[in-house]
């Protein structure tokens, strides 16, 4: 595997290239970058900008950062669930994250979950998810997986998938899912380009949709992010880069966090 060095502002390069410019929109915000890897290089990473507002620290210091939103939805909590196949390593590992993040951000307001498309119902979570989620300072030793099914998504907010094929798998049981489901990926460039301001919650979700309605393609499939388990060495570390930055943008854009 080659080396993958961290850059400054959230990009990620294997080493001298383009660095995408600041997002004139969105002060302090880096935009995507653009330059791909080929399809068949299964260690490309497309990453997610780092606003100027995140915790400085690499790991995100989920309990000991301060900043809270104040709760602006009435009625119960915004319901969120994460798709991946198997429910054991991506869907469990975006599970956590995104809503201890959304927990500090906005206390009570979001109810996030996950399933797969082809479960081992009961299965615990991946070793090397536990491992990175312990290193976030989560601990996930009581993940079940579960199987998705309509029930799952009944009445459900919003839909984040690890792949476009998860996001087909939704919208065959809820077709009229379409405007609520994302890959992960998606959303997160989404949420860097939607100007939302003070949106938050459904507002967010229907300006995402709006702005991809209007795009030809949002990083094609090269958005999705591959299965850790039995593939490249270093694939759960590679997981947990793609991940970071795309939580903390998504968990801001849906609490309405300036």
């Amino acid at each position: 595997m080659r080396h993958v060095t961290p850059v400054k502002d959230g990009v990620t390069s294997r080493g001298p290239g383009p660095v995408a410019p600041p997002d004139p929109r969105l002060p302090g915000v880096t935009a995507l970058p653009t330059v791909h890897a080929s399809d068949t290089d299964p260690e490309e990473l497309i990453t997610v900008p780092r606003p100027e507002t995140r915790p400085a620290a690499h790991r995100l210091p989920w309990a000991t950062a301060t900043e809270t939103v104040e709760p602006a939805r009435a009625g119960g909590p915004f319901e969120i669930v994460v798709v991946c196949r198997a429910n054991e390593a991506r869907s469990p590992l975006i599970e956590r994250l995104l809503g201890a993040e959304l927990e500090r951000l906005a206390p009570g307001d979001f109810r996030v979950t996950s399933c797969g498309t082809r479960a081992r119902v009961g299965a615990g979570a991946a070793p090397g998810t536990l491992e990175l989620l312990r290193s976030h300072g989560i601990d996930a030793a009581d993940h079940r997986a579960r199987q998705l099914t309509p029930a799952e998504l009944d009445e459900v907010d919003l839909v984040v998938t690890a792949e476009r094929s998860h996001s087909d798998r939704v919208l065959d049981l809820a077709p009229g899912l379409l405007k609520r489901t994302f890959t992960f990926l998606e959303l997160a460039g989404l949420a860097v380009h939607a100007e939302t301001g003070a949106l938050e919650g459904r507002a967010f979700v229907e300006r995402a949709a709006a702005l991809r309605a209007g795009l030809a393609d949002v990083d094609g499939h090269r958005a999705d992010l591959d299965d850790p388990v039995s593939t490249v060495p270093g694939a759960f570390e590679l997981l947990d880069l793609r991940t970071q930055d795309a939580v903390f943008v998504i968990a801001r854009a849906l609490a309405g966090a300036s």
